[in-house]
């Protein structure tokens, strides 16, 4: 298990655990075999007695989630043994020992005594189901006929509202079959062509793997060789069956390949943890299996959609015959959608594939991939190229996309401290697709934005207005897409230089609201642009920049680094504001006298030019503290309430001030952060009163914002 306990089946029926510990006990060994299944009873009975075996034990299998161990039994019963929500116990919870009736009660055409020349009803082998891939089932038995056998720990009820049962890790209420899943109907590859025909074959399955909604089936075809049938979900077929009705069945593909030997063990290399081929393809690698055998090792790899095109672009197959039929199955969109993923490959993969391969994916594309067109009530259908290259995107940043890029952990001293969420391996590999992708978009000319109205139309289709409709609105939508992959490489690119700049300590400078506000931001809300990435990217940056400035690194430096990696999030405004912030450090370091002034009032120049009214409050006490420190109070006032009034060029707080501060009023935001503003202002008076609060120093205050008046007669 993943807590580290060994379990053992001995020849005798008995259930023994390996316990092994640092250093001998009083009364025990450092590593001892215990048995988990005997009665106290046994103990003391003369071995000469001979005790009643049971049926011994042929197969073990571990659940470590929902804390489970399975035992398959000699007589095709199966044990279940719950470890404890700790993993430290060991009670049997479940035995079912009527597996085969009701079996036959589920699938009437179920009767594997008959098909294996009357033999026995056998399982070969116990599988755990993942959470991942289904939360009521939790185990699938596979049959000597290659059958199925779906187990559920969950009551009928659980399973009828698709909820699982309890708490993770709680003792199983139950243990039913509750689905069968016959044999697949045998369809030969190109190797195996003619070792079997289309139909259902007697099977003698002796070795099993079941993994990731791919089942591998070992049976004996002949004394030197074994058969490998695998089976997967047919994904054109279900596509086509899901456009027609919500709820779907479970549709397979199978083919058959003969290996030589007798099969001892079969297991997964790179399983791509999906069920769904074609949203896996743009992200990870097919599932590659090992067979062992007495004659070795056999390597398989799973045919995906997206290899299934390759090898019939490497046969170079004609649009009208098997690559017509393979269009056709899939539809345009998901063909144009692997097409992308075949010419975005890495450089390894697609010298492999040659370029009459690559030629062939984007001949599809621009000769095949469709035209958007007038659909029902007006609206617009964009091209399977157009929708091809939004489902690629989607699968390329699936990975990351919902992960917390931000996550706030323990510090060593106490309190908390930031870090990047996603791991550097699966954030560069999301960018490198993602580059790809650009980088391909850039070289031809047809996919670049500003340039798609310009792209040969038909002459009975420029007539029309609706066609330079539709043509606009697909443009319009590609011009976003190409927006998303860019920022998306650009925060893949900033979260890796936050990560090479030590966030953990960066962060240290950040106040508890603010590590708690961007703790938890997505990588979606960051790529998207959303008010809250937009907000956090922005403290990011300013910290990282405050950090910089802190062990005196030249702002210019910092810049030029924002602006060649992350561009998107590093507004031409900020650039101001980082140089004001140097410029104040500066001034406070240097000795009083003119120079000091000199840069305090070059680092308020700066800020006076449209950098205010963008400061959020709390950045603008910041600046308001250093400003008082340097004792220019007048710029304190001058920088507040430029913040103020760029942050309301309409004036709308006055006309909401005027209107009596309505509630649910839209003005009212505005409103509030004016009022921010002003307050750094009174603040700074009631601090430096006797400095500030003179009759000279009130008669030099602006006169052209009344709302501040207002505020400040009130205060005084």
């Amino acid at each position: 298990t993943d807590d580290g306990r060994v379990f053992m089946a001995g020849n005798d029926g008995a259930l023994y655990e390996f316990v092994y510990q640092a250093e001998d006990g009083w009364m025990t060994r450092r590593a001892r075999k215990v048995n988990l299944t005997a009665s106290m009873v046994t103990y003391f009975m003369p071995t000469f007695l001979g005790a009643r075996r049971g049926a011994a034990a042929v197969a073990l299998a571990v659940d470590n989630e929902r804390k489970l161990l399975y035992v398959l039994l000699q007589d095709a019963s199966i044990k279940v043994f719950w470890l404890g929500v700790q993993g430290d116990e060991f009670v049997q919870a479940h035995h079912h020992k009527t597996i085969a009736s009701a079996a036959a009660l589920l699938c009437p055409q179920f009767n594997e005594g008959a098909e294996v020349g009357g033999g026995a009803f056998a399982i070969v082998s116990l599988h755990v189901i993942p959470t991942s891939e289904a939360r009521t089932l939790s185990l699938v038995a596979v049959t000597r006929g290659g059958s199925r056998l779906y187990f559920s720990t969950a009551k009928r009820m659980q399973r009828l509202y698709d909820s699982a049962s309890g708490a993770m890790g709680e003792r199983p209420e139950a243990f039913e079959l509750v689905h069968v899943r016959l044999a697949p109907e045998t369809q030969p590859t190109l190797a195996a062509r003619g070792m079997m025909g289309r139909r259902r074959t007697a099977l003698n399955v002796h070795t099993a793997l079941c993994s990731g909604g791919t089942v591998l089936l070992a049976h004996t075809w002949n004394e030197d060789h074994d058969a490998i049938l695998g089976a997967a979900p047919a994904c054109a077929r279900i596509l086509a069956s899901a456009a027609r009705q919500p709820r779907t069945t479970l549709v397979e593909n199978a083919s058959t390949t003969r290996i030589e030997g007798r099969t001892w063990a079969i297991s997964a290399l790179s399983a791509n943890g999906g069920l769904n081929d074609l949203a896996t393809a743009a992200s990870q690698p097919t599932s590659q299996f090992a067979v062992l055998t007495n004659a070795g090792v056999a390597m398989l790899e799973k045919q995906r959609p997206v290899e299934m095109l390759r090898q019939l672009l490497v046969r170079e197959a004609s649009a009208d015959g098997q690559l017509g039929e393979f269009m056709r199955q899939y539809g345009d969109d998901e063909t144009c959608a692997m097409c992308f993923a075949l010419l975005c490959a890495d450089d390894a993969e697609r010298a492999a594939a040659g370029m009459h391969v690559l030629n062939g994916a984007r001949r599809i594309l621009f000769e095949y991939g469709g035209v958007p067109r007038m659909g029902d009530a007006g609206s617009v259908v964009l091209s399977g190229r157009h929708n091809g290259l939004a489902m690629y995107v989607a699968r390329a940043m699936q990975p990351v996309w919902a992960l917390a890029s931000i996550v706030a952990q323990p510090g060593e001293r106490g309190g908390t401290r930031l870090h990047v969420g996603i791991a550097a391996s699966l954030l560069g590999g999301v960018q490198d697709r993602l580059r790809r992708l650009q980088v391909f978009i850039a070289g031809n000319q047809r996919f670049i934005p500003d340039q798609l109205n310009q792209m040969p139309l038909a002459a009975s289709q420029a007539e029309t207005a609706d066609a330079a409709k539709c043509w606009h609105a697909e443009a319009m939508s590609l011009a976003a897409l190409y927006d998303l992959i860019v920022r998306a490489v650009e925060v893949v690119s900033f979260l890796c230089l936050l990560g090479d700049s030590n966030l953990p300590v960066i962060s240290d400078s950040l106040d508890d609201s603010q590590r708690q506000r961007l703790a938890g931001v997505t990588f979606a809300q960051l790529a998207a642009g959303a008010d809250a990435g937009q907000q956090a990217s922005r403290e990011l940056i300013l910290a990282l920049v405050n950090a910089q400035i802190r062990q005196s690194v030249s702002i210019d430096s910092v810049s030029d680094v924002l602006s060649k990696r992350c561009a998107t999030l590093f507004a031409s405004t900020d650039v101001g504001l980082y140089k004001a912030l140097e410029l104040l450090k500066l001034a406070l370091d240097a000795d009083e006298g003119g120079e000091r002034k000199a840069l305090a009032g070059d680092a308020l120049a700066r800020l006076l030019a449209g950098v205010a009214g963008t400061l959020s409050p709390g950045m603008l006490g910041e600046l308001a503290a250093s400003f008082e420190a340097l004792g220019e109070y007048s710029a304190v006032v001058a920088l507040a309430l430029a913040c103020a009034q760029q942050s309301d060029p309409q004036n709308a707080a006055i006309a909401y001030w005027g209107a009596g501060t309505p509630a649910n009023d839209a003005r009212e935001p505005v409103y509030l952060k004016r009022m921010a503003c002003y307050q750094c202002i009174l603040d700074m008076f009631g601090r430096q009163r006797a400095r500030t609060l003179t009759p000279s120093s009130l008669s030099r205050l602006p006169e052209d914002d009344a709302l501040f008046h207002y505020a400040l007669y009130d205060w005084l």
